[in-house]
C-alpha cells in the first residue's frame, strides 16, 4: 500500500473513533438520511483534514459540507481509487450500524442495576448502579454452594430437617428424616432453587440456618464482596441480606471457576434420589439454556416481588468469558439479550 493510502485509512479510523466515542455525534449520525451517512463515510475515507484540527459537534458540517465542498479532491479520490476505499466505507458502515444498534438495545435495559464485564480483558461493557444496595433474592445460592464446598465433600450425606421441608417455595420436595448426598442438593439448590436444599445443607455445615450466614459473610469479605450483607441461605425476603450487581460479579466468577458448579448449570435437568427411594425430577430455571446456543449463558436466576428478577451468570463464548449480573429486572431475559447483543434462537418447528 503506498504512503498516501495509509496515512488516509490512519486518518479515517482516527474519524471513526471520535464517531464512537461522542455521543453527540452519535445522536446526530442516526438522526441522518442513508445519503447522508454514505456521504460521511466517504469523506472520512478520502479526506486529507489535517488530525491536530478540532472536530466541531456537527457531524453533517465536519464530515459532509467542509469535507466534500469544502475538498474537490476528496470525491475524486473516492472515485480513482474505488475498490480499496470502497472496501474500507464497507466495514465502516457495518460497524457504525452495528454500534448504534447495541447502543440503542442497552438503552432499553430495565434492570434497576447491571454490570457486564469481560474478563478475558477486564473490560467493563455496560454498568448501571453498580454499587447500589438492592436485595438478591436466590442468586445468594451461588455463595451457599461456595461455602459448602469449602466445608463438606459431595459424597458426603445429609439428613433432611423438618424445618428444611417446611421452608416457603421454591422446594424440590424433599423427605423429612430421608438422606441425600451433598451432590444431589447443590444440584438442586443451584439449578432448580430449592429452598429446602438450602436449609438442609446449611444445617449440615453449621447447626442453624443463622449460623451458617456467619460463614457466608466471613467467604463474602474472603473473595472481596464489600456490599454485601447475607442472612440466610435461600435468598428469601430479609431486610438485611443486600448485595450490589459489583458485588454479585465478583461471586459469580468465584462461583463459576469451581468446575462442579459449572457442570451443574449446563444441566436443564436435575434428578435426584433419597435413601427413601423417592425420585425428584426438576427443570433448571435458567431459560438461556433453551433459548441461546452462541454464547452458552449460564447462570442463576431469582426473584422476589421486593428484589424483583435477578440473573447473575456468565456467557461462554470461544474466546472470551462474558459475566452478566442484573438486579432488580423487570424484564430478565430481555434485559440479558440486549447486553449481549444476541438475538432469542428461533424454536424448532
Amino acid at each position: 500500500m503506498k504512503q498516501r493510502d495509509i496515512q488516509r485509512t490512519e486518518h479515517a479510523l482516527r474519524c471513526w473513533e471520535f464517531f464512537h466515542c461522542h455521543p453527540d455525534a452519535r445522536k446526530k449520525c442516526l438522526l441522518a438520511e442513508v445519503e447522508e451517512w454514505r456521504c460521511w463515510l466517504i469523506d472520512i475515507a478520502c479526506c486529507r483534514m489535517d488530525p491536530k484540527t478540532p472536530y466541531p459537534l456537527s457531524v453533517k458540517k465536519v464530515f459532509c459540507k467542509t469535507c466534500v465542498q469544502g475538498c474537490p479532491a476528496a470525491m475524486r479520490r473516492h472515485l480513482t481509487h474505488g475498490l480499496g476505499a470502497g472496501l474500507l466505507l464497507a466495514v465502516l458502515w457495518i460497524g457504525a450500524v452495528s454500534a448504534a444498534s447495541q447502543t440503542g438495545q442497552k438503552d432499553t435495559v430495565t434492570a434497576r442495576a447491571v454490570y457486564a464485564v469481560d474478563y478475558t480483558n477486564r473490560k467493563v461493557l455496560f454498568a448501571r448502579n453498580q454499587r447500589m444496595k438492592l436485595y438478591p433474592a436466590s442468586t445468594v445460592k451461588l455463595m451457599t454452594a461456595l461455602v459448602v464446598l469449602d466445608r463438606q465433600d459431595l459424597k458426603d450425606s445429609v439428613v433432611v430437617s423438618s424445618r428444611a421441608v417446611n421452608v416457603e417455595p421454591t422446594r424440590a420436595g424433599l423427605t423429612r428424616g430421608a438422606s441425600y448426598s451433598v451432590a444431589d442438593l447443590l444440584e438442586v439448590l443451584l439449578a432448580t432453587s430449592a429452598n429446602d436444599a438450602g436449609v438442609a445443607l446449611a444445617e449440615s455445615v453449621a447447626g442453624s440456618e443463622s449460623e451458617f450466614a456467619v460463614l457466608m459473610n466471613r467467604k463474602a469479605k474472603e473473595i472481596g464482596m464489600k456490599d454485601s450483607y447475607f442472612a440466610n441461605a435461600t435468598g428469601l425476603p430479609d431486610s438485611r441480606q443486600v448485595t450490589s450487581a459489583y458485588d454479585m460479579s465478583i461471586l459469580t466468577r468465584t462461583a463459576f471457576s469451581h468446575p462442579f458448579v459449572k457442570k451443574v448449570m449446563t444441566k436443564k435437568s436435575i434428578t435426584i434420589r433419597g435413601s427413601d427411594g423417592k425420585k425428584i425430577t426438576r427443570r433448571n430455571h435458567n431459560k438461556l439454556l433453551w433459548r441461546l446456543d452462541d454464547p452458552q449463558v449460564l447462570g442463576k436466576t431469582g426473584y422476589t416481588r421486593s428484589a424483583g428478577h435477578c440473573y447473575a451468570g456468565i456467557a461462554y463464548y470461544d474466546d472470551r468469558r462474558v459475566s452478566v449480573v442484573i438486579l432488580k429486572s423487570r424484564k430478565p431475559w430481555t434485559d440479558i439479550y440486549a447486553l449481549l447483543g444476541v438475538r432469542q434462537k428461533k424454536a424448532r418447528r
